[in-house]
């Protein structure tokens, strides 16, 4: 089956989920074997591997009472010389763990996953699969729901969001959802708009949130769940993806308290270049299936190693578009969650979402945060690191 060239831009988008949730919510090295048909989504991925903490610095813990600590988590990817695939910020004293699970028979390719949980109220914040679909109404060709086309799900589109989360994470990913009840579901226009934007002419997305509610180990539970949908169709062929993907959860009566401080977790993601490049670079080659070239995983990583500068310059741009269109959803998304606030980052010249309540907010060149409410509270008295402090952009939902 021939996809059209208009698959160029949306296989551009970032993967991850990234992704993006999300984002979101979900690569490249495996692109060895192409199989056609009977491969099902619903498949298991291999287990997250444990993500490795980066350098916290010299500062203040977010132990020091109105002091809060970001520290910087990397996730490396074992498949490909254990390059680091992504970083993400979380609350210092929270547990994490991440890694890359991949699928040689999806267009998809592979997608980055992770689990950061607060022992104290084991509230969690995770990143959800992602996957490529696509519909053919006319087919004079059998095309099986659940089969796999080419690399990607044969499955007519989902327009809603809870129909989607029930339909494609409660059997595996999410089992909780079985017999979970809907609380209430928020429709986000403004992220839609972005979305569609993003994804080029003719391009239609659905962006929102879904509350569930249900029982875990005898407690009441509730979680939402973010999703990004994104429609593409051309010459009476549909292919629509979820740009990204992820769950926040917590005890019942403590999410909505909770959410700003877990938003800002995954906004904090940030995908390697290096790594986001061999991505595509693997992705285009399985949609052009040229997999012939490519005869083994360890000839994909000495690829990688030997040209990662290439492959850096040869989608610098997808990079830099996939970076601009994220930053701009996740400022939008802080103007739709209350108690969020938007910071200017001097080291990466991008926006960045925090909570807030805090008075002051500083980041170092490691890319991690501090929160403060202490009067005259400096983190570099005693610091080997150097801390700058932060502009507040506004403050979103107020």
């Amino acid at each position: 089956m021939a996809k059209g060239t208009f698959l160029g831009k949306w296989m551009g988008r970032r993967g991850v989920v990234l992704i993006l949730v999300c984002l979101v919510a979900v690569a490249f090295v495996q692109k060895l074997i192409k199989m056609n048909g009977g491969h099902s989504f619903f498949a298991g991925g291999n287990p997250p591997s444990q993500g490795n903490q980066g350098e916290t610095g010299d500062a203040s813990s977010s132990g020091s009472g109105s002091v809060m600590k970001f520290v910087r988590v990397s996730i490396h990817d074992p498949e490909v010389n254990n390059i680091e695939a992504c970083s993400i910020l979380v609350p210092e004293g929270w547990d994490s763990k991440g890694g890359v699970t991949w699928d040689p028979n999806l267009g998809v390719q592979a997608y980055i996953n992770f689990d950061v949980t607060d022992p104290q109220s084991q509230a969690e914040v995770d990143l959800l699969p992602l996957q490529y679909y696509c519909y053919l109404p006319n087919s004079t060709v059998p095309m099986p729901q659940g089969s796999n086309e080419t690399g990607d799900i044969v499955w007519p589109p989902i327009t809603d969001l809870e129909q989607y989360a029930r339909t494609f994470y409660a059997p595996q990913v999410l089992p909780e959802l079985n017999g979970a009840q809907l609380e209430t579901q928020q429709d986000m226009p403004n992220i839609a708009a972005l979305l569609q934007q993003s994804a080029g002419e003719g391009a239609q997305a659905k962006a929102g949130r879904v509350r569930f509610a249900y029982e875990r180990d005898g407690q009441p539970w509730e979680e939402d769940i973010y999703l990004n949908l994104v429609y593409q169709s051309q010459a009476g062929m549909m292919v629509w993806y979820p740009e990204s993907a992820a769950v926040v959860r917590a005890p019942r009566g403590q999410l909505d308290r909770m959410t700003p401080l877990m938003v800002s977790i995954l906004h904090t993601v940030r995908l390697n270049q290096t790594w986001y490049s061999a991505l595509m670079y693997v992705r285009n080659q399985f949609h052009e299936r040229m997999m012939g070239q490519i005869a083994d995983i360890g000839d994909i990583s000495q690829m990688i190693a030997q040209n990662s500068d290439e492959l850096r310059n040869m989608y610098s741009e997808s990079y830099k578009a996939a970076s601009d269109a994220e930053d701009s959803v996740n400022q939008s998304f802080s103007e739709t969650i209350r108690g969020v606030n938007t910071y200017s980052d001097p080291y990466e010249g991008r926006p960045v979402e925090l909570p807030s309540g805090y008075n002051d907010a500083w980041v170092n060149a490691n890319g991690e945060y501090l929160l403060s409410n202490q009067a005259g509270y400096d983190p570099n008295v005693g610091a080997t690191t150097e801390w700058r402090r932060m502009d507040q952009r506004g403050e979103a939902g107020q």
